[in-house]
């Protein structure tokens, strides 16, 4: 599924502009994780953010869903992220 990034403010000091989404640039999405403190997480296939620990993810609301890829999204690709979601 593609994203559109929304958001790209507030990036951390120690993350390079580089390694840093762009506004209306569109990502791939790879992995969606509810965190700690209630927040959804995502990571992105064009970026890892794994070596600027401790950001691991970017938020949710930094993306929306490419417009294009919004009926292709089906009931059993939202249960599947539940599911997911849920195990973490």
């Amino acid at each position: 599924m593609r994203l559109i990034c929304i958001n790209d403010a507030n990036r951390p000091e120690n993350i390079p502009a580089s390694k840093w989404v762009k506004k209306d640039d569109v990502y791939t999405l790879k992995y969606v994780k509810k965190l700690s403190d209630g927040s959804t997480g995502i990571m992105i296939h064009e970026i890892d953010l794994i070596p600027y620990f401790p950001y691991q993810f970017f938020a949710s609301s930094r993306f929306i869903v490419h417009p294009d890829d919004i009926e292709n999204i089906s009931n059993a690709d939202v249960e599947v992220e539940e599911k997911e979601l849920a195990a973490v």
